[in-house]
């Protein structure tokens, strides 16, 4: 959630600002939705994640575009690949890729506007 009181949720907050997307046209899910207490996540737990994304989209029937933020939600890629969904995918906004791929870390508000034409924004819709 971009309201957790941590740096990777504030970076979110801030790069959704920048981007100019409007927290009400947005849904975040995290491709494991439940924390074990630890930074790394098991395969099996990724998996379960993955699987529950499968039974997540069709509950989104205003779904449009979604954007895979992270290696570890590009494994879900697969599961769009029948649909007519805009797929994007953006590096992760954790201060560990601001400090190790800068590059990577200055195109999160570039990448994150493209979406805007594919969620209905107007510049009155902040």
């Amino acid at each position: 959630s971009r309201n957790n009181d941590d740096q990777t949720a504030e970076n979110i907050f801030n790069f959704m600002v920048e981007a100019e997307i409007p927290r009400k046209k947005v849904c975040i899910w995290n491709v494991v939705p439940g924390w074990n207490g630890k930074r790394k996540v098991t395969d099996a737990e990724l998996d379960a994640g993955v699987r529950a994304l499968r039974e997540l989209f069709p509950l989104l029937s205003r779904l449009t575009v979604v954007v895979f933020v992270g290696k570890k939600a590009a494994r879900a890629l697969p599961l769009l690949d029948e649909t007519l969904l805009k797929i994007d995918q953006s590096p992760h906004p954790s201060p560990q890729v601001k400090g190790r791929y800068r590059g990577q870390w200055d195109s999160i508000p570039i990448i994150w506007r493209r979406v805007r034409e594919f969620i209905g924004c107007d510049e009155n819709s902040n």
